[in-house]
């Protein structure tokens, strides 16, 4: 069966590791309880109070009134209207219930878009090191192009470095801010930027913006979408796993221009006819709901954010000033770790030696023209239950020919 799997499904890499995870999480295994695992961008604080009260309100009225069975496919009218008034209240974002579409996450919302909008040969430009919106790009036939981002430059995905990379081929440009996973949030004139870039060159924008609401200091989210002439070339993606701490409850959406919403629900729903009615019913609950929650775990995380810098610090880390002097959004901190960038192995390995902190993500990238070689190793800010003070996220970028003083093992 494997010998005769189409060239898509080939080399796909799963969204939870893989074999060499495998490898390094056995191998972090023999620290015991000094393993402190934040491999994966999953806050780990509670679904909110009244979000779970509104689901078990639901799932209690399902015997006298059929509340938890198929919905339809762009997701149920209540809940796209509570979205609808939630983009207008909280982002200045005009779209009516009949250009949103609820998704199985973002992830899903993601998959939809590109399987809709790519054909074979076009190019999908995104932000290296980013998130892998390549291999989905892969999936849909269209051809993955990475646009270097940079410590002098934040790790800001700019418009002159994207314009280096548009051919005739190109079709899409992937925009996310904050950016996973450096936390790098595009200053307002840069999306300006960006927009006039896209009009420029006739692109399409994927704008995911799942991470917008998590965002530290005076640091602030403007969608592209927001600019003349982008609203009709942009899919807006967002949704609740990050804000609201809620990601197993895979609830996404999309917003697009008049009819899009429709497509990429029929193209969904092939792989997924409906999004769960039990999960609509939490969103609806999020976004008719009060909104405090999402200060109060940004500010949770800033705090874990804070501590998670000076730890780096004291064992002896050599912390990037211009990404660890305010780390703008996500939940990650960026850092140099001493290793061989070449290696996915021994960067994660390296980071066990640290303090038993463990990677099931960590892979090398090279940006095609570049002299610099990253080894990623991402974590999120999470919470050790047996030393709830001591696990953050860390994201730590190995650069080719550094050498920093290994931390010491205590």
């Amino acid at each position: 069966m494997l010998a005769a799997l189409a060239p898509r499904a080939q080399g796909l890499p799963t969204k939870k590791g893989g074999a060499a995870s495998d490898e390094i999480v056995a191998a972090a295994a023999k620290w015991g309880d000094a393993a402190i695992p934040l491999c994966s961008g999953d806050p780990d604080l509670p679904t909110p109070l009244h979000v779970s009260a509104a689901v078990i309100d639901a799932l209690q009225r399902d015997e006298s009134e059929k509340t938890i069975h198929y919905e339809s496919g762009p997701g149920m009218l209540a809940l796209r209207e509570a979205i609808s008034g939630h983009m207008a209240s909280s982002y200045g974002l005009d779209y009516p219930p009949d250009d949103i579409a609820v998704t199985q996450g973002v992830q899903m919302g993601l998959t939809a878009c590109f399987l809709a909008l790519c054909s074979e040969g076009d190019e999908v430009l995104f932000a290296a090191p980013g998130y892998g919106y390549g291999s989905q790009a892969s999936l849909a036939g269209a051809t993955p192009v990475e646009v270097p981002v940079r410590a002098d430059t934040d790790f800001i995905m700019t418009a002159e470095a994207v314009e280096a990379k548009i051919t005739p081929r190109s079709k899409i440009l992937c925009q996310c801010s904050p950016l996973n996973p450096s936390g790098a949030v595009t200053p307002p004139h840069v999306v300006e930027e960006l927009a006039a870039l896209a009009i420029k060159h006739d692109l399409l924008v994927i704008s995911d913006e799942i991470y917008s609401d998590m965002i530290f200091d005076e640091h602030s989210h403007v969608s592209i979408a927001s600019f003349p002439g982008m609203r009709e070339r942009t899919v807006v993606l967002r949704g609740c796993s990050k804000s609201y701490a809620m990601t197993g409850w895979r609830i996404g959406y999309i917003a697009g221009p008049p009819g899009f919403a429709q497509i990429a629900t029929a193209v969904g729903g092939h792989m997924a006819l409906s999004v769960s009615a039990v999960s609509q019913y939490a969103a609806m609950a999020v976004f008719n709901g009060p909104q405090e929650v999402v200060a109060e775990y940004n500010a949770i995380n800033a705090e874990r954010r804070k501590y998670m810098k000076s730890r780096l610090h004291a064992m002896g880390f050599t912390t990037y000033g211009c990404v660890c002097a305010g780390v703008r959004g996500c939940v990650y901190i960026a850092a140099f770790v001493p290793c061989d960038a070449n290696s996915r192995r021994s960067c994660c390995l390296a980071l066990q030696r640290a303090r038993g902190l463990h990677d099931a993500g960590a892979r090398p990238l090279l940006a095609p023209n570049s002299d610099t070689k990253r080894t990623i190793c991402q974590y999120r800010l999470g919470t050790n239950t047996r030393k709830p003070q001591q696990s953050f996220g860390v994201v730590f970028l190995g650069r080719h020919g550094l050498r920093t003083r290994p931390p010491a093992r205590g």
